[in-house]
């Protein structure tokens, strides 16, 4: 009697411990972001949200009389490493930017700017940057 009791008690712990295993993993992803969010006014913002598993940086620009050599930029910034990734470049008329980094780092901060070139080129430009994305 006493070993079929022992058995059934291992069997409760081991199916407990099942349970907060399984409980443990469903929490993963879903948990991993803090902050972030959109800056800016809605013609000229900047965006960085958690996206299942992912960062996804955004940027939108509605500049109906600028420069026809105006143009931006989405740029997505690692605040913890310095890392700069520069994608997108559209017309400073309408201008939606989305891209996403599939394998964000652990512990790191993240954000996204929206890099306006009044006149084209390179230099100087105006910018928003987004809040911060903790990972």
């Amino acid at each position: 009697m006493a070993s079929a009791l022992m058995r059934r008690a291992a069997l409760g712990l081991g199916a407990l411990a099942m349970a907060g295993s399984a409980l443990t993993l469903t929490a993963g992803s879903a948990s991993a972001a803090s902050g972030g969010g959109c800056a800016g006014e809605t013609w000229k913002q900047a965006c960085v949200t958690q996206d299942g598993g992912t960062v996804k940086f955004e940027v939108h620009g509605r500049f109906a009389n600028a420069d026809p050599n105006c143009r931006v930029e989405l740029v997505a910034i690692d605040d913890t490493t310095g890392w700069v990734e520069r994608h997108f470049n559209g017309s400073c008329a309408q201008f939606d930017g989305y891209w996403n980094l599939t394998d964000p780092s652990s512990g790191h901060a993240y954000k996204s700017e929206l890099r306006v070139y009044w006149r084209g080129g390179d230099q100087p430009y105006d910018y928003v940057q987004s809040p911060v994305l903790r990972w």
